[in-house]
């Protein structure tokens, strides 16, 4: 994991939760950071965000189409935007992943109670 120092988190206010509706709107990780990086308005490009973050614009522009987007960058990315929008997403991907593996666990553990009964 890169480290890497962001002073100018500690002088910006607390970005704000993106409304349910928006979030829900987002289709992916790609999706939710473009929406958070054009949140401020044409004024603040892509380039003035790379700038800020230490990275190249280039590099900004292959997680904007779907590169993984490290962890260290999404709490400055959201800061910077003030919305949490991207943050938002990640939780809520990680929450379904979460359900969606503990769905698939009781699944499959019901088949195999259903398989011993039939043996039995």
């Amino acid at each position: 994991m890169e480290q890497r120092s962001f002073a100018f988190l500690q002088s910006l206010p607390e970005p704000t939760d993106a409304e349910a509706r928006i979030l829900s709107m987002c289709r992916s990780e790609a999706d939710a950071l473009t929406l958070t990086l054009r949140f401020k308005g044409e004024k603040f490009s892509a380039a003035w965000f790379a700038e800020r973050l230490g990275v190249s614009g280039a590099y900004l522009s292959q997680m904007r189409h779907g590169k993984p987007i490290p962890e260290w960058i999404v709490k400055p990315i959201c800061a910077l935007a003030g919305t949490n929008l991207l943050s938002q997403y990640r939780t809520l991907q990680l929450a379904l992943r979460i359900a969606t593996h503990s769905q698939i666990q009781r699944e499959r553990i019901e088949m195999m109670v259903r398989e011993m009964r039939a043996a039995a």
